[in-house]
C-alpha cells in the first residue's frame, strides 16, 4: 500500500544525495550510491553502494584518500561514449573513478553485467600513472563549487530517484563553475563558469564573472539547439542575472534587480516553442535589459519567470 516504509539503512555523516546506478546485482533493481565525510578531516571520503531492492549495504565502504578542500562535488553517474560507467566526485576538485572499480573493491566481485564490466580505453588513458584508479577532471589553482551536465531538462531534483533524469544525464558535457581571489592585496572574489567536454575533458571556453553563490540553470535561450546557462551574482543588495551562450561562452542578456535577500536556487522551465523559461527570485528590476529584448514577468512573493 502507499506509505509502507520498503527499507531503511543506518549510514552516519552522510554527505550527498542517493544516485541512482544501474541494477548491479541482477535483480532488476536499480541501486544507490551514497557519499560519506567523516568530521574527522583527516579521514576520508567514502563511497557506499546500497541495494536499491533491500537497503542492504553492496559490501562495505569504499574509502578514498581525495586530496583537495572546498565543498563536495557529486557524486555523479556518468555513461561514455563506449557504454562505460563512471562515478565523478571530489572535495574542491573533479575525480573520476570506473562503477566497476567501485564495485570490486566495495564486494570482491565483477558486477554481474557485461555493460557494467565495461572501462572506456579514451578514459582511461586520461590516467596519470598506470597504478592509479582516479581520473583527474578538473584540478586547477580555483576550488570547483558546483559541477552540472549540460541535458535539457536537468532540474534542481537531479540526483533524486528519478531513473530518466540520471541516467540520460551521464552522457553529457559538463558545466563547471570555480571561484578564486582576484587580487591578493584587495581580496576579491571571482568566478569563473566553463564548459567541460566529456571526450577528451578539456575546455571548450570559459567565462569570468563576480562570485556566483548558486548552481547554473541550463535552459535554451536562443534558436542554436545548444543549452545556454542562466547564472546569476548579488552584491550590496542588488542581484545581477545573465545568460551565457553555451556554444562559445558569450553574454547573451543581463540585468540588474532589487534582490534584499541571499540568492536562491533558479530552475528552467521547457516551453512548446523549444525556449525555455527561467525562474528565479529577486525584486524589481533596476536596469534595462542587455543585449537582448525578453520578458521578464513578476510572480507573486517576489519571484520572476524570464522568458527566453
Amino acid at each position: 500500500p502507499p506509505g509502507n516504509q520498503l527499507w531503511s539503512v543506518l549510514l552516519k555523516n552522510i554527505e550527498s544525495q542517493a544516485v541512482l546506478l544501474p541494477d548491479l546485482q541482477g535483480d532488476s533493481v536499480p541501486d544507490l550510491l551514497i557519499a560519506t565525510l567523516p568530521a574527522d578531516e583527516a579521514l576520508d571520503l567514502s563511497l557506499t553502494l546500497i541495494s536499491g531492492l533491500s537497503g542492504a549495504t553492496l559490501g562495505h565502504p569504499v574509502p578514498f584518500n581525495v586530496t583537495g578542500q572546498g565543498k563536495l562535488i557529486g557524486p555523479l553517474l556518468h555513461e561514455t561514449q563506449q557504454g562505460a560507467y563512471y562515478i565523478l566526485f571530489g572535495l574542491g576538485n573533479v575525480e573520476a573513478i570506473s562503477l566497476r572499480d567501485i564495485y570490486f573493491k566495495a564486494t570482491g566481485k565483477m558486477p554481474l553485467t557485461q555493460a557494467l564490466s565495461r572501462r572506456d580505453p579514451g578514459w582511461e588513458a586520461l590516467k596519470k600513472t598506470n597504478s592509479s584508479s582516479f581520473i583527474h577532471i578538473y584540478r586547477g589553482s580555483e576550488p570547483v563549487e558546483f559541477l552540472l551536465p549540460l541535458v535539457a531538462g536537468f532540474g534542481n531534483s537531479h540526483n533524486s530517484l528519478d531513473p530518466v533524469s540520471n541516467l540520460n544525464s551521464s552522457r553529457s558535457d559538463w558545466a563547471l563553475v570555480s571561484g578564486k581571489l582576484s587580487g591578493k592585496l584587495s581580496g576579491k572574489l571571482s568566478s569563473k563558469l566553463s564548459v567541460l567536454r566529456q571526450k577528451d575533458i578539456k575546455k571548450e571556453w570559459t567565462f569570468n564573472s563576480d562570485p556566483i553563490h548558486s548552481q547554473p540553470a541550463p535552459g535554451y535561450f536562443n534558436s542554436d539547439g545548444v543549452l545556454d546557462l542562466f547564472i546569476t551574482h548579488a552584491t550590496n543588495g542588488t542581484m545581477t542575472a545573465l545568460v551565457v551562450d553555451g556554444a562559445n561562452g558569450r553574454l547573451l542578456w543581463s540585468a540588474e534587480f532589487v534582490c534584499p535577500r541571499l540568492v536562491l536556487e533558479t530552475s528552467a522551465i521547457s516551453t512548446s516553442t523549444g525556449q525555455s523559461a527561467f525562474l528565479f527570485w529577486a525584486s524589481d528590476p533596476i536596469k534595462a535589459l542587455k543585449n537582448g529584448t525578453r520578458t521578464t514577468v513578476s510572480l507573486p512573493d517576489n519571484a520572476n519567470l524570464f522568458l527566453g
